[in-house]
């Protein structure tokens, strides 16, 4: 009896150790994988402000028609323009809710710029749009956005506009 109380205490304990080693193992796991976790995302947002900076170059070296380096009201409407073209997939001639949150127009600020109240923007609301960003995002108000200024918030919201 004795022999088969320790057997099956010696079983039990195996089973313990074996449930223990995999706790422990688990928790190695979890602990490597939230390491890599934090890592990829300094990474990631060491990647992602690296390209906002490069995308601002970007974009004003591609706008920039008469090549100061800056781009000025009637360069940002004409690549706003294409762009409206570009996303304007039902080819329809205005911008829906869905289509609006591809350049960056949220459900609150179509609403606001939608003086027609049809649920989306034609052409001219969306420049309107742009040229309120435009604004914004030309703090010395100087009639240009710099590489510089697209880097700001409202320089990003314009950005997204192009």
């Amino acid at each position: 009896m004795l022999r088969s109380r320790e057997y099956t205490f010696n079983k039990q304990l195996g089973k313990f150790s074996r449930f223990y080693r995999g706790c422990v193992m688990s928790r190695k796991i979890v602990n490597s994988v939230a390491a890599t976790a934090i890592a990829a995302s300094a990474l990631v947002s060491f990647v992602y402000s690296s390209s906002v900076h490069a995308a601002a170059g970007q974009i004003v070296k591609a706008h920039d028609s008469d090549n100061d380096g800056t781009l000025d009201l009637a360069e940002v409407k004409k690549a706003a323009t294409a762009k409206f073209e570009r996303v304007n997939t039902d080819k329809d001639g205005t911008l829906d809710v869905q289509e609006a949150k591809a350049v960056g127009i949220k459900l609150k600020a179509l609403k606001a710029a939608d003086p027609d109240n049809d649920g989306t923007l034609d052409l001219n609301e969306f420049l309107s749009v742009v040229e309120a960003r435009f604004k914004a995002a030309d703090p010395d108000k100087d009639t240009t956005v710099s590489a510089a200024e697209l880097k700001t918030k409202a320089g990003k919201a314009l950005a997204a506009t192009m």
